[in-house]
């Protein structure tokens, strides 16, 4: 009778030992993780660009195996780029992105997650980011809005910017004008996306005295237009024409009866007007 006894105290022993190491308690294996403190929140809007996500899994009973998660970004295995902190009962866990999100775009965030008992949970849902309804800028480099006394063949630049979904390029259409008169021009540009300066030659000098009107529109990658006309004045002819060799020279003496006069008339500006 003495070893069916030493095995029913031996089973005893052993239950009571799994027992303490939670190991057979049937409701410590029902129970998956819990996933809450989502940042962003499911079907947050006008999220940044350049949010992080992160949340909270917990588990009070077997706690949380941290190796078994699976972080999905818009159908993207990221798990690998995923750090945490605490412990089994709770852990946090946070995702930095490489790069920011697109503008105005719905985000899906999947999550699968084990506790060490091997029960299983899953959350999904999406956020959606903040939209671009900024316009690009557009800022006159040369020359400056309003400035004076600009040289008759200046040419003409400025920067079209913008620093989230960028500059569409092929949208640009700029007019120049003096007095009303449009002024013909080649114009190229440099850059990229987010910056590109632009530079207008006109194909022939301004006249002195214009008043040259510039008109610049463009769209971003998003369809906000910008709209900018700024003004500058061409510098004045305020000098004289320039009158030389005269024939004969000025205080000559002994000039024959018959004797042509003649002299030069040069003006290297607007002209001589032979009128005057």
């Amino acid at each position: 009778m003495k070893r069916p006894v030493r095995i029913f105290l031996f089973s005893i022993a052993l239950l009571l030992a799994l027992t303490f190491f939670g190991l057979t308690c049937p409701h410590a294996f029902a129970d998956p993780p819990t996933i809450d403190s989502k940042v962003p929140a499911a079907d947050a809007i006008d999220v940044p660009v350049s949010t992080t996500i992160s949340f909270d899994v917990s588990d009070m009973d077997n706690g949380v195996s941290v190796n078994s998660l699976i972080l999905k970004i818009n159908d993207i295995d990221v798990s690998n780029l995923v750090s945490n902190n605490g412990t089994a009962a709770s852990y946090n866990f946070l995702y930095t992105p490489a790069a920011s999100f697109n503008y105005g775009a719905i985000v899906s965030v999947d999550i699968s997650v084990k506790d060490i008992a091997d029960n299983s949970q899953t959350a999904l849902y999406t956020f959606t980011t903040i939209a671009d309804i900024t316009s690009p800028a557009i800022d006159p480099i040369s020359p400056l809005n309003g400035a004076t006394d600009i040289p008759t063949n200046n040419v003409i630049v400025f920067t079209l910017s913008d620093s989230e979904t960028g500059v569409s390029i092929d949208t640009l259409a700029v007019t120049i004008s003096a007095f009303g008169s449009p002024i013909a021009f080649n114009i190229s540009n440099a850059g990229s996306l987010y910056l590109y300066a632009v530079t207008c030659s006109p194909t022939t000098h301004f006249y002195y005295g214009d008043l040259v009107t510039v008109s610049v529109t463009v769209k971003d990658v998003s369809g906000n237009q910008a709209v900018h006309v700024y003004l500058f004045n061409i510098k004045n002819d305020l000098t004289a024409p320039l009158i030389s060799n005269n024939a004969p020279a000025s205080g000559a003496i002994e000039i024959p009866t018959n004797n042509i006069i003649s002299f030069n008339i040069s003006d290297s500006e607007t002209g001589v007007s032979t009128a005057s």
